[in-house]
């Protein structure tokens, strides 16, 4: 309780939670082995001798939760049963994995529990306190309340993984939940996760299925509301991952007819690639044709004369020769070696489609748009690494999330040609590249939850990140 005042000082309203032993006075009452139901008691017709929370079994939790679901009236936002319903979570936890709700889960129930209307809250549960049990705790009273509870985690594996743990705790209280995963392609039509109180998944596939919903009018929430939102990791999804956005593409007809541009632009590349040398810190490029024999560099060109000739030791060739000219170019240093390749990759294609191919019209103003475009992701495509960046399943180019979460985007394209050049890569069959129609970024799917926002983390970081999570 001292930690919390001390991390709150500067929160009005935590601070009076703490006064007066308030927020100790409540978890005493929810740790009482004598604690019994009001709201079983107000709503039996004929008195009974309830027995205490601590004595009941699963069917007696399930009769409670189907009672409190019932009467509305005397559950929703009143702190008498928040005290009963946590008094009642703590009995299911025991009886579900034998181990009891802690104080400190307790407390952070409570604190965002007492979240004014207006506002939401952020929580910072240190490693090996539950965040999973805290978020399952909140997840039932708001569901009880007659809340959509959409939990999201920082991946689909994540997900998949809580709600099929949690599954026979919620159905203690008669509530049913699911993860929101693409099990296979989706076309349209209600997903019937969304029907369901308690709903897991990684923020980017809430995104996707509200673009769905929302823009390709696919029905795909099942009008769901967005009711409320349990944030796990939320520092990660809203400094870290604040830029990444979620977008659905769709393809326009006729745009198979420039792959010839990629299969161009990507053979120049590769014969570039391998034309260029290092030698005492220093790029060159040589005209002509490379290779390797007893750890030596040979160059095969042709002179002045249409004659071919040939380099039986290019280094040392290059080393002690002052003028290369014939046989290539030095390129000045690294800083212009990225440059210098842009500029070449830039030149060649547009001699190519000023000389050797037609675009058709109505893509002239778009490959002129797109050819810088092409040429970074030609450059990534070289770079990325297969079982890395990406893996090769079944003919398909599959993106892996290597900067987060590590987890295989199995329905997931790159734009901007990177996915087809990966293709060209490894040979595979290439398809028609893809524009973006929507998008919809973290912070903005997040607002849609207006104040009806939690977030937990393992730490909220500086002053400056606590100050970007309260702003949103």
């Amino acid at each position: 309780m001292e930690i919390l005042k001390e991390t709150n000082f500067d929160n009005p309203d935590v601070v009076r939670l703490i006064e007066n032993n308030y927020l100790l006075n409540l978890v005493t009452q929810i740790q009482s082995s004598n604690f019994k139901s009001q709201i079983l008691e107000a709503t039996r017709t004929i008195p009974v001798n309830v027995k205490p929370i601590r004595e009941w079994t699963k069917k007696e939790i399930k009769n409670w939760a189907r009672e409190a679901k019932n009467h509305p009236d005397l559950i929703e936002y009143k702190v008498n049963f928040i005290v009963e319903a946590l008094a009642v979570i703590k009995q299911a936890i025991s009886l579900d994995s034998n181990f009891d709700l802690t104080e400190a889960q307790i407390i952070s129930c409570l604190v965002i529990l007492h979240s004014k209307n207006d506002k939401g809250r952020l929580i910072q549960v240190n490693t090996g306190e539950g965040k999973s049990t805290i978020i399952s705790v909140l997840a039932v009273i708001y569901a009880l309340m007659g809340k959509y509870v959409d939990i999201i985690t920082s991946s689909p594996v994540l997900a998949e993984r809580d709600a099929k743990e949690k599954a026979n705790f919620y159905d203690m209280f008669k509530l049913q939940c699911s993860d929101n995963s693409d099990k296979s392609i989706y076309v349209r039509g209600e997903k019937p996760c969304y029907k369901k109180p308690i709903v897991y998944g990684d923020v980017a596939q809430f995104q996707f299925d509200t673009l769905r919903n929302d823009y390709s009018d696919l029905k795909t929430l099942a009008c769901r509301r967005y009711d409320l939102a349990i944030v796990d990791e939320v520092d990660s999804m809203l400094i870290d991952d604040s830029s990444k956005i979620a977008r659905l593409a769709t393809t326009i007809a006729g745009i198979d007819q420039l792959q010839i541009i990629y299969h161009v632009l990507w053979h120049e590349l590769t014969t570039i690639s391998q034309r260029i040398m290092e030698f005492d810190e220093k790029f060159y490029l040589f005209y002509g044709k490379i290779s390797f024999q007893n750890e030596k560099i040979i160059l095969e060109y042709t002179n002045e004369r249409k004659q071919t000739e040939k380099i039986s030791d290019l280094k040392d060739y290059v080393a002690r020769t002052l003028d290369i000219s014939h046989i290539g170019k030095i390129i000045t240093n690294s800083d212009e070696f990225d440059v210098f390749i842009r500029d070449h990759l830039r030149n060649y294609i547009t001699q190519y489609i000023n000389k050797e191919y037609q675009v058709p019209k109505n893509f002239v103003g778009f490959v002129n748009l797109q050819i810088p475009r092409w040429i970074d992701s030609a450059l990534i495509a070289y770079e990325y690494q297969e079982n890395v960046h990406y893996v090769v399943h079944n003919g398909l180019i599959k993106p892996v999330d290597f900067d987060s979460t590590g987890i295989i985007q199995n329905f997931s394209n790159w734009s901007d040609g990177l996915h087809q050049f990966l293709q060209i890569k490894h040979n595979l069959k290439m398809t028609s590249e893809t524009f973006m129609t929507n998008f919809l970024s973290n912070r903005g799917y997040f607002k849609k939850y207006r104040t009806n926002l939690f977030g937990l983390t393992g730490t909220l970081g500086s002053d400056a990140s606590r100050k970007v999570l309260t702003k949103v």
